[in-house]
């Protein structure tokens, strides 16, 4: 199973319309590629996990390198691993308001 992680930020401050728009959009493109992956939003900036098959997971990062929301946009990992981290989740989303929630995301320690 192929996996991607990067960060990038907001082109501009993002309102709760706006990282719904994103939120829908992923999960309908996602779902249809067999991706899954988590997006978290803190403080105008993006992380983002894609998973599954490399070409799909790539064709994705494409679209959201090209997307304006999205600017800066920068591969942190790539690889590959046995299992699915998240392989109920289209795309999950969590949107931090400080850095004390990020810390206690399960996983982040």
């Amino acid at each position: 199973m192929y996996h991607l992680v990067y960060i990038s930020y907001a082109s501009k401050p993002m309102q709760e319309a706006d990282l719904l728009d994103i939120l829908n959009t992923s999960r309908l493109n996602n779902k249809q590629a067999n991706i899954t992956g988590m997006l978290v939003y803190l403080r105008e900036r993006f992380i983002q996990v894609l998973e599954g098959d490399y070409a799909a997971v790539n064709k994705i990062y494409k679209d959201i390198k090209e997307d304006t929301r999205h600017r800066k946009v920068t591969t942190v990992l790539e690889g590959n691993t046995e299992h699915r981290i998240f392989k109920d989740w289209s795309m999950g989303f969590k949107k931090i308001d400080d850095q004390q929630q990020f810390e206690e995301l399960s996983g982040f320690k």
